[in-house]
C-alpha cells in the first residue's frame, strides 16, 4: 500500500513538473510568480518543471 502511495505521488509531481515546463507556472508560489518577468517566464517554467519533473521520478 505504502509503494502505491509513493507511485501516485511521484506522477503526480511528475505531472505538475511537465505542466511548468510547457509554461504554464500557475502551479509555483504566487510570490515567486510575482518575481518573475513576462519574457523570463518560458525559461523559469522549463528551469523549475525540470527539478520538479526529475523529484517525481
Amino acid at each position: 500500500m505504502e509503494n502505491i502511495i509513493m507511485l501516485i505521488l511521484g506522477v503526480f509531481i511528475s505531472v505538475v513538473g511537465i505542466v511548468n515546463i510547457k509554461g504554464n507556472i500557475s502551479t509555483i508560489h504566487s510570490y515567486n510568480r510575482r518575481k518573475v518577468k513576462e519574457e523570463d517566464i518560458p525559461k523559469y517554467g522549463k528551469t523549475v518543471g525540470t527539478g520538479t519533473l526529475i523529484i517525481g521520478i
